[in-house]
């Protein structure tokens, strides 16, 4: 098969009517083409007057809808976005979707970025304007040009006047002033959806770039390796290009009933996976929140909760003797000991951890005092296993004695 026939054949196959789809980019010569092109899509004749009442059915945002025979005479409407014109993109449901794909259909035109459709340029004053407009004319007829003109000027510019058929759309009562309701009914934006199978290809686009270059860079490295360079030549050589994401997509089929096709046209609609990421265990958020300005990880463990309930009740009755056992003395240092020590173990595990996950964390990293990480730790599980009336203040409190500091001093104050 020639490349000529090729492109006749991919020419045939181009959804000429698709508002998301460009087709192929047209020479400033070929603009007379554009509306040609698209009457191949079409399969009968159009009503010239009828183009006038497309322009109405025009709009940004379209209500969701609940019933497929709901009469209303438009199925969109204009909402102003702030610091920017409305679009006017179309819903494709009802008799005159074929007039609003005409004006709505993207087009492209050789060294000019964007694809603005025919409404669009002719609306903002694009340099190609008188040209469209003569092709338009030449294709539809100088009817149906000026049954387009006048239902633009005259076309409304807000939402203001629209009546929504409650018995076709979800209601919903918010509170309003004065112990008022308002009533209102979910909206979708029709140009998210438009731009979804777009933004699909740019992804694709991006991805095929990259490809090739990578192509090409796997080329260079072979033949470098050949000619005896090192890794490190290599590498300064032919550096790696970032990878562009690769998000997952889903292409669904959608009818033409109006309850499907409410928002964007019938037909595949590009649809973009999003998963939520995995959930952190306790220690990692702990390490996460810290990093990111959050508290000292918390000392999470039972059996330091358990030594520190022991040590305070304890510490309180070591306290009341007017003579200090040896054997009772020897225990509470035992124990002091342990959640110190526990205490410098935490420290330095969090000071791995940051240097895993956020070495520049790590770096400025300052130990916090033994008596810190262990008058944080939550003992009131431990109390209650053991039948004790010992809580985090008692615990506080036995932390700050004279004895514990004295075990500090031996072991140490930070890790």
């Amino acid at each position: 098969m020639s490349n000529d026939e090729k492109k006749l054949l991919e020419e045939a196959a181009a959804k000429y009517l698709s508002p998301t789809s460009i087709g192929r980019p047209y020479k400033v010569s070929e603009i007379p083409e554009i509306f040609e092109d698209m009457k191949t899509g079409l399969d009968k004749t159009l009503d010239p007057k009828l183009f006038g009442q497309a322009i109405d059915k025009l709009g940004t945002h379209a209500p969701k809808m609940i019933s497929p025979r709901a009469k209303i005479p438009g199925l969109t409407f204009p909402l102003p976005r702030k610091n920017s014109p409305a679009k006017p993109w179309l819903s494709g449901s009802g008799a005159l979707g074929a007039y609003g794909k005409i004006v709505c259909r993207p087009i492209a035109i050789e060294g000019e970025p964007g694809r603005d459709s025919f409404i669009e340029r002719i609306t903002s004053g694009c340099q190609h304007a008188p040209a469209l407009e003569r092709a338009f004319e030449s294709s539809f007829g100088p009817q149906a040009l000026s049954a387009l003109k006048q239902a633009l000027s005259g076309s409304a510019s807000s939402a203001s006047g629209i009546v929504l058929h409650g018995e076709n759309f979800p209601i919903f009562f918010l509170p309003g002033p004065d112990l008022s309701d308002i009533q209102a009914s979910p909206g979708g934006y029709v140009d998210a959806y438009v731009s979804m199978g777009v933004l699909r290809r740019e992804f694709k686009t991006a991805a095929d770039a990259w490809w090739e270059t990578e192509k090409e860079r796997q080329k260079g490295i072979k033949a470098a390796k050949q000619k005896g360079h090192s890794q490190k030549e290599i590498d300064q050589l032919y550096p790696r290009a970032e990878r562009p994401p690769q998000p997952k997509w889903l292409l669904t089929s959608v009818s033409d009933k109006m309850q499907n096709a409410a928002i964007g046209v019938a037909g595949t609609r590009s649809r973009l996976f999003v998963s939520f990421p995995d959930v952190l265990d306790q220690e990692a958020a702990d390490i996460w929140s810290y990093a990111n300005g959050g508290r000292f990880p918390l000392l999470r463990d039972h059996d330091v909760a358990e030594v520190l309930v022991k040590y305070a009740s304890l510490y309180q009755k070591w306290t009341g003797l007017d003579y200090k056992p040896d054997a009772m003395t020897a225990d509470l240092d035992t124990l002091a000991d342990v959640a110190i020590r526990r205490a410098l173990w935490h420290v330095e595990d969090v000071r791995e951890d940051l240097s895993t996950s956020h070495p520049a964390k790590a770096e400025d990293f300052t130990s916090p005092t033994v008596f810190s990480v262990l008058a944080a730790v939550r003992v009131r599980y431990a109390a209650t296993s053991l039948n004790s009336d010992v809580d985090e203040k008692t615990v506080a409190s036995a932390l700050r004695s004279a004895h514990f500091a004295s075990r500090i001093k031996i072991k140490g104050n930070v890790a």
